[in-house]
């Protein structure tokens, strides 16, 4: 009896901070394991629209690692979902589910680096907790596409830990380091710092020779430099890469990116899935984020762990930090990773010291930890995300448009169409947005018109074609008068007219024609656009107006109003036709490497 009891007291001693970790993490991400996919953003295309995630079959298994999907080379990524897509379909509950245990897995694993590193059992398990259940992880745990950051992370871990118990460069353990360092990189690209990582572990903490320490990561190396000219190259094909700035600008925006993260890791408040897309030079001020980086790490080399931790943010940001000009400059989500090493620096700054200071980390765990409960509200549905999106970023040109496609396709055709004028007003040069807005003009016309079949499809495909072409713009908006729209028609009218204004004179002949035609929404149209509408076209109007509502009094209820002629206002008559292109994909903001 007394040696099973202490069999379990080993055991309880052995396991207590892995039940302690697996506790808080699942209590603080429990609330959102019931909430759906956030299909506007990446999990239709993954998981509903992708068949090889959703069936087990050696074709399926070819298709996933022969080749790039989803604008990078990732195969593990998309084979994780294997273990939970085939099964229960494209379900949110059981892919949330299966990703917080993923995630309590890697953070049980990080403890042990943590530990490996020096850290006392206390500071590495406040460590991980930090790492686990900060709120820049709800993007990682709570969006079903993230899980690759969640499934790289459980590599990296593993791959460190063997490292860590490498003596050689061509051991068994350091074997397994460079297969798990593979891994992670084939699930998620931002994991290729790893090497800098494991060189900087041996040149501060076990203080190897520079030489002896270089070549042991040098199969690392060699992996990893073949791999980023892969991933180089996927972001270039996809256009993911941009030019970089001018001069200064570019190490400019390198400081302020890693500004903007270390802000977020910091005080992580107002966390966005979505920033804006600026192309100008930051603030010469942002040279102090770097400045104050670099004095920290050469004031501490009597600290050594705070050193290395501070080392792993840097190294492990710079994939992201802009060096190579990335099409969106910052996301939330890049601080995962980096947010190790300011784990690793907090463990080191309480390990050995009076209780106060493991107090405050402690704290600190809750306060983090109760943020990302709140921000797990956010994601209950695409709607809340992209409102949330925009309210904290309201420049964000994609997080307007992705609010526009999940109000239209709700059917709230005008909350959508004020979402896409924010995304027009901070984007105008960019035709997605005049196409989305178009988009559902067309879906609102066909609701309350009851126009079937929906030509919306072609009509913006069309729009997107001619856009720049007063003449072709013209005659869209003709043929579509002739089929019964009538708000949505005046969009291409309207920038025919901007393309190539007309004067008042041609301006009001073609209201009085439309007068003399009955239609009176397109005379409106006209007259709108005139500088001032002469008494004479008033009184008309007002005639009119009176005509049409004893029409409307004598009409049956619910009956549709007759389409209009045409919509031209030149002598040139419109074609009554337009080959309509075949239908264009919804446009989607580029993927996440």
């Amino acid at each position: 009896m007394a040696e099973e009891t202490k069999e379990q007291e080993a055991w309880w001693r052995r396991y207590r901070d892995d039940l302690v970790i697996a506790a808080v993490t699942a209590l603080v991400f429990g609330r959102g394991l019931f909430h759906g996919l956030v299909e506007s953003w990446d999990d239709q295309r993954f998981l509903v629209d992708f068949e090889p995630v959703r069936s087990i079959s050696w074709d399926h298994f070819v298709t996933l690692v022969s080749g790039p999907h989803f604008e990078a080379y990732q195969p593990l990524h998309l084979l994780s979902y294997w273990i939970d897509v085939p099964l229960f379909g494209p379900s949110g509950p059981a892919i949330h589910t299966v990703s917080l245990v993923l995630w309590i897995g890697a953070a049980m694993l990080w403890r042990r680096v943590f530990r490996r590193l020096g850290l006392g059992p206390r500071a590495a398990l406040l460590a991980a907790l930090l790492y686990a259940v900060h709120p820049v992880q709800v993007e990682v745990v709570q969006w079903a596409t993230g899980r690759k950051d969640v499934v790289a992370s459980l590599f990296a871990a593993a791959a460190t830990l063997s490292h860590l118990r490498s003596e050689r460069w061509n051991d068994r353990f350091a074997v397994g380091a460079l297969v798990g360092f593979l891994a992670a990189v084939l699930t998620k690209s931002i994991v290729l710092p790893l090497p800098l990582i494991w060189l900087a572990m041996d040149l501060v903490l076990e203080r190897r020779a520079p030489r002896a320490a270089l070549l042991r990561q040098g199969p690392a190396f060699v992996v990893a430099g073949v791999l980023a000219w892969v991933v180089f190259g996927l972001w270039r094909d996809a256009e993911l890469v941009r030019e970089p700035l001018a001069g200064m600008g570019r190490a400019t925006l390198v400081a302020a990116s890693y500004g903007h993260h270390l802000g977020k890791a910091l005080v992580p408040w107002d966390l966005s899935p979505m920033y804006p897309l600026h192309r100008s030079a930051p603030s010469l001020a942002w040279w102090l984020v770097p400045v104050a980086l670099a004095a920290a790490i050469g004031a501490t080399k009597r600290w050594p762990r705070v050193r290395l931790g501070l080392v792993v943010f840097v190294l492990w940001l710079a994939p992201v930090s802009n060096v190579v000009p990335l099409y969106f400059e910052a996301h939330d989500r890049y601080v995962s990773f980096p947010l190790l090493g300011l784990a690793l620096v907090a463990g080191a700054w309480i390990d050995g010291v009076r209780p106060r200071r493991q107090m405050l980390l402690a704290l600190a765990v809750v306060l983090y930890g109760g943020v990302t409960v709140a921000q797990l509200q956010h994601w209950r549905s695409d709607e809340r995300l992209w409102v949330r999106a925009t309210r904290v970023q309201p420049e964000s040109f994609y997080a307007w448009l992705k609010l526009g496609e999940v109000r239209r396709d709700a059917g709230d055709f005008e909350g959508a169409l004020r979402a896409y004028e924010r995304a027009i007003e901070q984007r105008p040069e960019l035709a997605v947005g005049l196409g989305g807005l178009f988009h559902t003009l067309v879906l609102a016309d066909e609701a309350e018109l009851r126009l079937t079949p929906s030509r919306a499809d072609a009509y913006a495909a069309n729009l997107l074609a001619v856009e720049s072409d007063s003449v072709g713009l013209r005659r869209l908006a003709g043929t579509m008068v002739q089929a019964g729209y009538r708000r949505a028609a005046l969009f291409p009218l309207g920038r025919a007219l901007d393309l190539a204004p007309i004067g008042d004179l041609r301006l009001g002949q073609a209201t009085v024609v439309q007068l003399d035609n009955g239609n009176l929404w397109l005379a409106e149209f006209y007259a709108s656009r005139m500088s001032q509408v002469p008494p004479p076209l008033q009184a008309r109007f007002l005639a009119a107006e009176a005509a049409e509502a004893r029409g409307a009094a004598d009409a049956e209820p619910g009956a549709a109003p007759p389409a209009a002629d045409d919509a031209e206002d030149v002598p040139e008559e419109p074609s009554a036709e337009v080959d309509a292109p075949e239908p264009a994909p919804e446009p989607d903001a580029p993927g996440d490497q």
